[in-house]
């Protein structure tokens, strides 16, 4: 969800770049209007990962930011928001934040975000498929040691943007990374084993990782 996230604002800077060189607009004007899209976006996406309170609070202020930008707001009213924020992040960690729990899966296939955050799951398919990792300005811990990986191996397709993932799998796996990296990297700091199996469960880590990591641990 991150990657195309990251594809749609790759495609949309690339055509606010095209009409500023051809003369047709201010790249920096249009980019002072409309960054608040950004947040609003990312509140969209938190919601719909289940987070509706973290992400109804960047939606308003993406929302307060743009009325702003085009003069229907005060700049007071929008100054007046960061107490509100502060307050809200605060009550948050007070009645929601006490679960520190992993939230466990247990199909082949899962699809894990986390954008303006950080959550934690826990793996446990005996015949894992696919995971669906994406990050954006946050992070996330998925615990895998419990999961076994289907006959053919497993895939971890992987969206990092400016976050960072840690994954928990066992020592005897053996782990590929395949992703696109920008600015960043993927770092397995598992002990390595005294002798590898020749038929160990193999994952393999596609896609892509901006300005953020990957990190496999066991």
């Amino acid at each position: 969800m991150v990657q195309r996230l990251f594809g749609f604002i790759l495609v949309a800077l690339g055509l606010l770049f095209l009409v500023d060189t051809l003369g047709l607009a201010e790249a920096g004007d249009i980019l002072r209007l409309w960054w608040p899209l950004v947040l609003v976006a990312g509140g969209v996406f938190q919601g719909l990962g289940g987070s509706w309170l973290g992400g109804g609070i960047l939606i308003v202020l993406g929302g307060a930011i743009m009325l702003r930008n085009f003069g229907l707001l005060p700049a007071s009213f929008v100054a007046a928001f960061w107490p509100l924020l502060i307050i809200g992040v605060g009550l948050y960690l007070l009645f929601y934040g006490r679960d520190t729990d992993a939230t466990a899966h247990g199909a082949p296939s899962v699809r894990l975000f986390s954008i303006f955050a950080g959550a934690n799951h826990r793996l446990e398919s005996q015949q894992l498929r696919r995971a669906e990792l994406s990050v954006m300005f946050g992070s996330l811990e998925v615990d895998a040691r419990l999961a076994q990986p289907a006959a053919d191996g497993a895939v971890v397709d992987v969206g990092v943007l400016a976050g960072g993932i840690r994954l928990r799998v066992p020592e005897t796996w053996r782990v590929s990374p395949e992703a696109l990296v920008l600015f960043g990297g993927i770092e397995d700091k598992r002990p390595r084993p005294s002798a590898q199996v020749q038929d160990a469960p193999r994952l393999v880590i596609r896609g892509f990782v901006a300005m953020g990591g990957v990190e496999v641990v066991s």
